[in-house]
């Protein structure tokens, strides 16, 4: 699946527009085959808002949101964090920073924390869904080079136009630090992000025994072609199938049993 804004390219303008563009979406198309499952590396080191040096690996522990960004844009990228920020503000099932994290990286090695601050301030995300929510400089060029590589996240500099094209994707990263999923930040909704983080963290699921979790995860697929979750409607085929058959299967017994039953009394 190729992996961008609206299905296209993400423009991520510093002039708060999207310029149209002939160029082909396949140059940045992430290759989800290649780097689902793929880890990433605990130790690379990252710079938090307050200038603290981090690993990356400390956010680990729990499903993690990872959206790829850069703080001089004005365009796509904003766009892209506010909709998450919408997306968690109505997930139910789970807390933001007591049941997973969000983490915002820039891939740009020119972002600084004044231009960190900056962004983050100007998309008023709501306190409830700022709860873990971390945004971040890579502390060394290579760091931005070993996140990008295994996530397959692509991007360049638009000369003509002055603006980084890139995907607009939401990767979700396992508690042990795998690629879990990805989910276009276009069309990112809160059940998604739901479903995604149960797919995340199943083994915590399964083990904790938490039966609704358990069911919404079996009951909903994720469809590359709709670029969402959907419900998994060759199971609940099976399922009806299944049940008619034992449905069959009893009626059958029954009117056996009283058909024998009837055979004996006339005897």
């Amino acid at each position: 699946m190729a992996c961008a804004a609206n299905g296209a390219l993400a423009y991520s303008s510093g002039h708060g527009r999207t310029p149209p563009s002939q160029l082909d979406p396949a140059r940045i198309a992430i290759e989800e085959s290649r780097h689902l499952g793929a880890p990433l590396a605990p130790d690379i080191p990252l710079i938090a808002e307050d200038g603290r040096r981090f690993a990356l690996g400390e956010l680990y522990g729990k499903p993690l949101l990872l959206m790829l960004s850069y703080y001089g844009c004005e365009g796509a990228c904003p766009v892209a964090n506010r909709a998450l920020a919408e997306a968690i503000g109505g997930v139910r099932r789970f807390r933001a920073g007591e049941d997973f994290r969000v983490l915002t990286l820039s891939f740009d090695a020119k972002d600084d924390l004044a231009a960190l601050r900056s962004f983050a301030g100007s998309l008023g995300i709501p306190r409830a869904a700022r709860r873990g929510w971390h945004f971040a400089l890579a502390a060394e060029r290579s760091a931005i080079e070993r996140v990008t590589q295994t996530v397959g996240f692509r991007y360049f500099w638009s000369v003509e136009e002055r603006v980084f094209v890139h995907p607009a994707v939401l990767v979700v990263i396992s508690p042990a630090g795998r690629v879990a999923r990805y989910l276009p930040a276009a069309s990112i909704g809160a059940r998604d992000v739901e479903l995604a983080l149960i797919e995340a963290d199943w083994n915590r699921v399964t083990s904790s025994g938490r039966v609704l979790d358990l069911l919404a995860g079996a009951c909903f697929s994720y469809s590359y072609k709709d670029g969402r979750y959907v419900l998994n409607l060759p199971l609940f085929a099976a399922a009806g199938s299944l049940t008619l058959g034992a449905a069959l299967l009893i009626l059958s017994f029954s009117v056996f049993g009283r058909f024998r039953k009837k055979e004996q009394g006339g005897a």
